[in-house]
């Protein structure tokens, strides 16, 4: 039976919560702190830390075909990153406990788009591949944009502690989009088995020698 799914920009605009949690962290708390005069270079230093899980998240990636279904893990990512995030920015006078929070808040949204693109890649047909991929560059730039104007409007505007929690509750907003969507059940395989299949695959990929010289020239 074929699936009935929901329009191709709909479901990459399921994208939106990656692109909320990114404003968060790279205009909102930098500004923020700016404006508590902290130094730049601490700034810099707080802001580099968290974005980490940006290209290393991908270790952990196995995790996603394990017990649960991408759905489960996707929800479930997004509502951590919201929450590590109205945790953050209840923080901005601790330094070490913000960086951590942000650390944190950065490693559930690129764990949860990684849920949402594995889970959409799955149902959405080969040649609509493209489009969706097109959608969820929009979702990034879109929702970007219009959240680092509603997030300051926000915490400026509303009464402590009012403007950190609608800040976090645009990043789980979005999921209503993700209502419609179907969802392939759980892969139900062993965790040993995921990360050992992974594993594998990029030891192999790492050895040849096209990923050899694009990795030397990186």
């Amino acid at each position: 039976m074929e699936l009935r799914l929901p329009p191709i920009w709909l479901m990459g605009l399921a994208n939106l919560p990656f692109s909320m949690s990114s404003t968060v962290l790279l205009i909102t708390v930098p500004q923020l702190l700016a404006a508590r005069h902290v130094p730049e270079p601490m700034i810099a230093s707080i802001t580099a830390f968290a974005l980490i899980p940006g290209f290393t998240a991908f270790v952990v990636s196995p995790i996603l075909d394990v017990r649960f279904s991408r759905r489960t893990y996707a929800i479930v990512m997004a509502v951590a990153s919201a929450l590590c995030t109205l945790a953050a920015l209840a923080s901005l006078d601790n330094l070490t406990a913000l960086r951590w929070l942000l650390f944190l808040a950065s490693a559930a949204a690129t764990v949860f788009q990684g849920a949402l693109g594995g889970w959409l890649a799955s149902i959405v047909p080969k040649n609509q591949d493209s489009r969706l991929g097109v959608w969820f560059v929009v979702a990034n730039i879109a929702g970007f944009g219009v959240d680092a104007i509603l997030n300051i409007t926000l915490y400026r505007t509303l009464v402590e502690p009012y403007g950190i929690l609608a800040i976090s509750a645009l990043i789980i907003l979005p999921l209503t989009l993700l209502i419609p969507i179907p969802a392939p059940g759980a892969d139900r395989v062993l965790a040993r088995e995921s990360f050992a299949q992974f594993f594998g695959d990029l030891s192999r990929m790492v050895r040849r020698p096209t990923v050899v010289r694009t990795l030397l020239i990186f």
